[in-house]
């Protein structure tokens, strides 16, 4: 797959993580990924029990006249119908598979409804059959496409599971539980790396950095019923152990902290570092049983923010960035000759930093600027 489209594909994929609206977030993925695989429509589906025709509840390029005009139509009598509703879970219906290019052409759907559409080829995934209910993803192409590429295929394939965890939450009613709206909203905007799974480690909702670091797949990432997953099995047992251990009542009475650990990374990059805490100390059954977890990745390049430094110590343009720099592990020789400046002129501004942040030890200060919101990263 093409790096370009690898990267839309993540910031797709992320999108279904970092948002607290499940609703909002399905809708923008059947944007883009309409748009990603030059596609025409794409919608989520869902059959309910007993029902005869699948309902549309969001939708990429379908409006509502296309949706009366083909369930008063076309609903019981299109040829696609009997196959798509026999699939099972997993399974994929596609019209060029069961009805080459000529025949479909001369159907009277095509004729009278799809080719005024511009649908061509249509396919359909069935992502959940449970109780009765099916629901699943349908995609349409042009006839100027026709058929998917093979980049395409694999974008789709790795967005699947991801489309599947998205929408068995929002068929369950827990994409967005009232009682937790407040937390979702203020997860989406902290500065750290954060996301909050259930019980089960289902992911609910993770913020944009978290959702960068699982889509890196590089140490943690989402499994395809949507539950975190490390790299290695010995990683596996411990984030297993610490996400069921968070919600294990001790002797008092009270709950586990949760705990921490090191998640191995295949890149041989220094390992994510995995702080997990439940979200109260009360028992909680079923979908309150919620615990946060906070990633850190070691690796990640150290951002300080020199208008802040600016603002919280009184220091100057050229200070703050002496500053910045001595904090982000640069030595004095590296500041001088990124800055342009002498080692005198460098000393110089040092003395004034010290001052001005009451520090006396390059340690001390550099520790002080760290711990400082100069530091915090950016949520976006």
């Amino acid at each position: 797959m093409p790096v370009t489209k690898e990267k839309r594909l993540f910031k797709i994929i992320g999108g279904l993580y970092s948002s607290p609206d499940c609703n909002d977030a399905l809708s923008a993925v059947l944007e883009d990924t309409a748009k990603l695989l030059n596609a025409g429509a794409a919608a989520l589906t869902y059959l309910p029990t007993g029902a005869s025709h699948h309902e549309v509840p969001i939708s990429y390029g379908l409006d509502s006249d296309f949706m009366r005009d083909y369930v008063q139509k076309y609903g019981d009598i299109s040829p696609f119908k009997e196959k798509i509703n026999s699939l099972a879970e997993g399974q994929t219906f596609a019209r060029i598979d069961h009805l080459d290019d000529q025949s479909f052409e001369k159907t009277d759907i095509y004729k009278s409804f799809f080719k005024e559409y511009d649908i061509f080829n249509y396919e359909y995934h069935a992502l959940m059959r449970s109780d009765g209910l099916m629901a699943g993803f349908s995609i349409t192409l042009p006839k100027r496409k026709r058929v998917f590429t093979k980049s395409d295929r694999e974008a789709l394939n790795a967005l699947l599971p991801h489309l599947k965890r998205a929408l068995s939450l929002r068929l369950l009613g827990l994409s967005r539980s009232n009682d937790h709206d407040d937390l979702f909203e203020a997860i989406n905007t902290m500065a750290r790396a954060v996301l909050v799974v259930d019980q089960n480690g289902h992911v609910l909702t993770a913020n944009t950095r978290a959702a960068r670091i699982v889509n890196a797949n590089d140490g943690l990432s989402v499994d395809q019923n949507g539950c975190l997953k490390a790299a290695t099995l010995d990683c596996s047992k411990r984030l297993s152990a610490i996400l069921e251990g968070s919600h294990s009542p001790k002797a008092n009475g009270k709950f586990a902290f949760g705990g921490v650990c090191l998640l191995k990374r295949p890149s041989g990059r220094r390992p994510l570092q995995l702080l997990a805490s439940p979200l109260s100390e009360k028992p909680g059954i079923g979908r309150d049983r919620l615990t946060l977890v906070f990633l850190s990745d070691p690796d990640a390049p150290v951002n300080v923010r020199e208008s802040i430094l600016r603002e919280l110590f009184e220091l100057t343009p050229a200070e703050a960035a002496v500053a910045s720099r001595l904090a982000t592990g640069e030595s004095v020789e590296q500041i001088c000759e990124g800055l342009s400046i002498t080692a005198n002129t460098c000393r110089t501004h040092l003395k004034r930093i010290y001052a001005k942040t009451e520090t006396s030890r390059q340690g001390e200060l550099v520790n002080l600027i760290l711990t400082s919101v100069a530091s915090l990263p950016d949520p976006y």
